[in-house]
């Protein structure tokens, strides 16, 4: 083919809604809430919570909790809502079927009554 001929079926691709640069698909994700409070650290935590998903996804994927499988879906709602259980704070991700992370966010806990903590050092002799 001649550069004149490629250059007109660049533009006839181009005009059909082809694109010469390849665009990275945004995926997001917005989870509420991210913190949960209980009453002293330890404790097991039970967070009802709430995700919407924006932008394109694969057919099929799962949500963990650090390793452990919450829920599977094909294909992916737009809203979820799943209740947790973590007494640390935890990551949350949202995998591939090859068991790709595609989104993942960071789950939080606080307690009610803060852990002690020495107000100033101990004596030493030296």
């Amino acid at each position: 083919m001649k550069r004149k001929d490629l250059f007109a079926l660049l533009i006839l691709w181009i005009s059909a809604g082809g694109s010469p640069i390849a665009v990275a698909q945004e995926r997001a994700w917005a989870l509420k809430p991210t913190v949960c409070v209980v009453e002293r650290l330890g404790e097991v935590c039970e967070l009802p919570l709430n995700i919407e998903l924006f932008g394109v996804f694969p057919a099929q994927a799962c949500l963990f909790l650090q390793s452990t499988e919450l829920a599977c879906w094909s294909p992916i709602p737009s809203q979820i809502s799943v209740v947790v259980e973590y007494n640390e704070p935890a990551e949350i991700s949202l995998r591939d079927p090859l068991d790709l992370p595609i989104l993942s966010s960071h789950l939080d806990i606080k307690a009610l009554i803060p852990v002690r903590r020495r107000v100033r050092a101990p004596w030493s002799l030296f």
